[in-house]
């Protein structure tokens, strides 16, 4: 019992349509030779182990850089990688069986997991990359001429999602802050008028809200490379001239 839930004769039967761990009583009984009219009532104890729920992912990724897509939230799902079977697919092509896959490039991936027997659930996850800018340039001068070449201080590349909430604060040859701004990639830059800056020296001090992925950074002392979370804070200095 459940009596639905039970079926088959002999030395085999199957549990089926369970929805949350059940104990099943399983009466066995033998008919004919010494053991005619035995009759056993055994309970056994039959755990449920529910499907895998699907992973679905949007991503960025940069250029010559790497990716690990992996299956499933194992985590959640409280067991292990062991317990399914996977096959990832990249341009409909077989490019991967193991529970992580490193992703080199952009476009669409899926992988099919399947769990070991004796069940037999399968979900597919799906992940999304599309290739982002990596790499910011800082100039160090300035024309603020309204000839549309060079007019603004803006930091080439932080304009991607994934720099938004980047934050700079930008000070003249007194220390005054001249101008701010919490979300500088979401911005045209800074561009003073005349009656608003004066031709000389700035300084600034520069936050990128960095992801976990690496980051290049170009200025007038030349590229850096930089692996890490949260804020990296870079001060420096440009000059503006009319």
């Amino acid at each position: 019992e459940p009596a639905d839930l039970v079926s088959g004769s002999g030395a085999n039967v199957t549990v089926d349509g369970l929805t949350q761990d059940t104990v099943v009583t399983l009466t066995v009984s033998v008919t004919g030779g010494d053991l005619d009219n035995c009759e056993v009532v055994q309970n056994v104890e039959v755990d449920f182990v529910p499907p895998p729920n699907p992973v679905v992912g949007n991503d960025l990724i940069c250029p010559d850089d790497a990716l690990d897509l992996v299956a499933l939230n194992f985590t959640n799902e409280g067991l292990l990688e062991t317990d399914y079977t996977y096959e990832w697919t990249f341009e409909n092509q077989i490019v991967g069986t193991g529970a992580v896959y490193q992703a080199t490039e952009e476009g669409y991936y899926e992988v099919l997991v399947s769990m070991v027997a004796p069940c037999t659930w399968t979900t597919t996850s799906q992940f999304t990359l599309e290739e982002d800018i990596c790499e910011l340039t800082i100039p160090n001068v300035i024309s603020a001429n309204n000839d549309a070449k060079n007019d603004a201080f803006i930091v080439d590349g932080l304009n991607s999602p994934r720099y938004d909430g980047s934050t700079i604060r930008i000070y003249n040859r007194w220390g005054q802050l001249v101008y701010t701004s919490n979300n500088f990639g979401k911005t045209s830059g800074w561009s003073p008028a005349p009656d608003e800056a004066a031709e000389g020296t700035y300084f600034y001090i520069l936050g990128i809200a960095r992801v976990n992925a690496e980051l290049i950074i170009n200025d007038v002392n030349g590229q850096t490379i930089d692996q890490g979370e949260g804020f990296k804070y870079i001060n420096g200095s440009f000059t503006l001239v009319r």
